[in-house]
């Protein structure tokens, strides 16, 4: 827990041109003018000194802070307090690797600030499940706040409902309802996630199945893809900003990056579930690899599941159930385990009798247990290029 530290602002008499402040429809209001104030009182700068130099906070989060702190200051005008969290030892432990969590107030209301100073795999519907995890531990709305976000996560974060803060950037406060963007931003014309093919490549890249030159004839051999369509796989690696072509000598080539947790970070938030259905059955079909919970408790220190888990090819699968090799049953009994239908045969990316780490990691990366948040957090780093 940390503790013995505590940051108050307040407002001011002198003020700059007024900012407009947009009150989101769902809120129901109208929109309201407010007064932005240039400075922070002496009595905020005292006690954030205090903050910084006195506490735990690491020198990202005691910056992060100070521009937070600046920023509600200057644009809002009003009372707010952020002091050190009073239930932090009950949030599990990979919203305390992610979060440094601040309980406090704006305008008179209670509420967390959730600081994520640090640069996060974490998709925008895996950050609103943990702000919302926040929530029903803190018993009040949660802030989350970072020092920099992409419009893509900005919009999606919006439709999650989950209030956010970026100094200098954007307050999106739904308890207040406020809405008020300092300075806006074209908005990316980029799909919600990539193609299947590409995904493939992206995933055999970065398991070290290909090397850092790519051409669409070698890739299309790998894969089982025809030439044409790693040709729009290369297209669309380029306008996802994933890496550039090169065009000469009658051929097309991707120089992919070859640090492998930069090529992971910029492809994430583009990369789906293989998983399309999981279905029940009383025996494992062939040609399967274990797969879900029962794969990620080889790899960590999750307990197995009280029944197993494997992933098949759909295809394959389908082909099965016509022939009546694969029956599947109404719910769970004894002796009965679960059949993860993939969009890809997961053999292709993986030579061990367990699905590959990577789609492992994007298969369960959605759920909602905290045990197994905290066993893909171990899944990550267990990988030679990943480091937080």
């Amino acid at each position: 827990m940390r503790a013995g530290y505590l940051i108050r602002g307040g407002g001011s008499t002198r003020s700059r041109p007024r900012s407009r402040l947009h009150v989101p429809s769902e809120c129901g209001g109208s929109p309201v003018r407010g007064y932005a104030h240039r400075f922070v009182t002496w009595y905020c700068i005292l006690t954030l000194l205090v903050l910084v130099c006195g506490s735990m906070l690491s020198e990202d989060d005691a910056r992060l802070l100070r521009e937070t702190s600046q920023y509600l200051t200057d644009v809002l005008g009003t009372t707010f307090s952020m002091t050190g969290s009073m239930f932090e030892d009950r949030l599990p432990l990979y919203l305390r690797q992610r979060y440094t969590v601040l309980t406090g107030s704006l305008s008179g209301r209670s509420l967390v600030w959730a600081l994520n100073a640090t640069t996060t795999d974490d998709p925008p519907s895996a950050v609103a499940k943990q702000i919302r995890r926040i929530e029903s531990v803190a018993g009040c709305p949660a802030i989350l706040v970072r020092n920099a976000m992409a419009s893509y996560e900005r919009d999606r974060l919006i439709k999650q409902r989950v209030s956010f803060l970026v100094p200098g950037n954007q307050l999106y406060l739904l308890p207040l309802g406020i809405d008020l963007r300092e300075r806006f931003k074209r908005r990316e014309s980029r799909p919600d996630h990539m193609g299947r093919a590409t995904q493939l490549l992206v995933l055999s890249a970065l398991l070290g199945q290909l090397g850092p030159v790519l051409t669409q004839g070698a890739c299309a051999k790998r894969l089982g893809y025809s030439t044409m369509t790693m040709s729009r796989s290369f297209s669309e690696i380029e306008s996802l900003g994933i890496s550039t072509l090169e065009r000469g000598k009658g051929r097309r080539t991707v120089n992919l990056p070859e640090d492998r947790l930069r090529l992971w970070r910029s492809a994430l938030p583009y990369l789906q579930s293989p998983v399309i259905e999981r279905v029940i059955t009383t025996r494992p079909p062939a040609q399967c690899l274990v797969a879900g919970q029962s794969a990620l408790a080889s790899a960590t220190m999750l307990a197995a599941p009280s029944h197993p888990v494997v992933a098949i090819y759909s295809a394959e699968a389908r082909r099965r159930m016509t022939a009546g090799n694969l029956a599947p049953v109404g719910g769970h009994h004894e002796a009965t385990l679960e059949v993860e239908l993939w969009w890809y045969d997961p053999r292709l990316l993986s030579e061990r009798r367990e699905v590959d780490p990577l789609s492992l990691y994007l298969s369960l990366r959605d759920s909602t247990d905290d045990r197994v948040q905290t066993a893909l957090d171990e899944l990550l780093r267990s990988q030679t290029w990943y480091t937080d």
